[in-house]
């Protein structure tokens, strides 16, 4: 389905048909797209979460997607102690906060790397204590990065762009 819904995308902002794109795995969680020898390269990620599938593309390089389910039941606070070494206080309260910096940071680890690389930078953790809003813009790790959170129902979404 993510493949499928990344083919449509390409589609429709080149006007050719979603079976002339083909997908390149680059990195584990890196897509290039490429149509023809004529039309340049995209990049493209996939996500999904129970029944809900994402996909984003980029003409600017690797691009990182992470949705999930914010399950109420589950302590993602233990799962976040395990991989950041924080905390509680430094952590965000909220299960929408806690899955907010789980999708920024496997977001910007599809994007810079195509692998998870623990512990989470310290600028996430204080992104996903702000208020849901525009874009953020980070220096992180010697690169310009461009990171996007939406809460849509149950699902935290978060998208990143290394510039």
């Amino acid at each position: 389905m993510g493949r499928t819904l990344l083919r449509m995308l390409c589609s429709h902002i080149s006007d050719r048909p979603p079976a002339a794109w083909t997908l390149t795995t680059i990195e584990p969680g890196i897509i290039r797209l490429q149509c023809d020898t004529d039309t340049a390269p995209l990049w493209g990620n996939i996500s999904h979460s129970g029944n809900f599938v994402c996909a984003t593309v980029s003409a600017n390089g690797p691009i990182g997607l992470d949705v999930e389910y914010v399950d109420r039941t589950r302590d993602m606070a233990v799962l976040l102690r395990s991989v950041t070494g924080h905390h509680d206080q430094q952590l965000p309260e909220t299960p929408e906060g806690q899955y907010r910096l789980w999708t920024l940071f496997e977001a910007y680890c599809k994007a810079t790397s195509g692998i998870l690389e623990f512990p989470i930078p310290d600028q996430l953790l204080t992104l996903a204590q702000l208020p849901f809003q525009g874009p953020a813009f980070l220096f992180l790790n010697e690169r310009h990065i461009v990171l996007r959170s939406l809460q849509i129902g149950d699902y935290s979404i978060s998208v990143c762009q290394a510039l």
